[in-house]
């Protein structure tokens, strides 16, 4: 592996970096890194130029955060792997994420995976279960499930995401509901992640979730939870950009 770090942080935006991204980019390299080498690898529709260790990739569809995450994952030379956003600020506590993915509480675990918590202005929020099913939209067939803790800012080891196929989340989905996807297949196979609580994400712009996506993102669930087995990446089809995607799933419940 070229350029080989400790930690690659993945960072998707489409905003003005000057009011959010930097924010991020400075709260990271401010902390103690604990002697942890480390990359900011960042997702952008904006103008950029790489500087220090920090690393900008043009996003020209810009159309949900999954593709440029898993394309980040792809660019990136960590040892660990993790996923962050441009509106949250981390604590000051982010690199010991790779001693917890290394402590006793994996030892037992093939896949070394959890997600970061998350706090508002009114404390630290627990860990949120996914829904106890999906319906389809549109032939309104609903599918029970188990319920896990939903895996909103995944951080795993390199492992870990070769065991993914080398995607952080199912590459079907455009932007929020592949977390939930995570979780459940994570079950599944027997390995239900868990959150991190002492290492934390802010959420200090206050949330802001894109629904435009919604029958999309649904409908991908569902197909997936009726078809689940052991391959978290389990199709066949190649499928060059989100307009093909959305097209193949709306075509495909007709």
């Amino acid at each position: 592996m070229k350029n080989k770090v400790d930690i690659s942080f993945l960072i998707p935006t489409n905003r003005p970096h000057d009011q959010y991204l930097n924010r991020t980019i400075d709260a990271i390299k401010n902390m103690d890194s604990l002697g942890l080498s480390f990359e900011i690898l960042v997702s952008t529709t904006s103008t950029y130029h790489d500087y220090d260790n920090v690393k900008f990739f043009l996003d020209e569809e810009n159309k949900g955060s999954v593709k440029p995450i898993n394309f980040l994952a792809e660019q990136s030379n960590g040892d660990v792997i993790c996923v962050l956003v441009d509106d949250y600020l981390p604590s000051d506590n982010l690199f010991t994420i790779k001693g917890f993915l290394n402590s006793d509480t994996f030892s037992d675990r093939k896949y070394k995976i959890c997600s970061l918590a998350i706090t508002t202005r009114h404390g630290q929020l627990p860990p949120e279960l996914v829904p106890t099913g999906v319906a389809n939209p549109i032939t309104g067939e609903f599918l029970p499930h188990d319920r896990f803790y939903i895996v909103k800012f995944p951080v795993m080891d390199r492992n870990t995401y070769n065991l993914l196929g080398k995607k952080i989340f199912h590459p079907h989905f455009i932007h929020h509901a592949a977390d939930n996807y995570l979780a459940i297949y994570l079950g599944f196979i027997g390995e239900p992640t868990i959150e991190c609580s002492s290492i934390t994400l802010n959420d200090w712009a206050g949330r802001n979730s894109e629904t435009k996506y919604d029958l999309h993102e649904t409908l991908v669930l569902f197909d997936l939870i009726k078809n689940l087995n052991y391959n978290y990446y389990n199709h066949n089809e190649i499928i060059n950009s989100i307009d093909e995607l959305e097209f193949f799933y709306l075509n495909k419940n007709k």
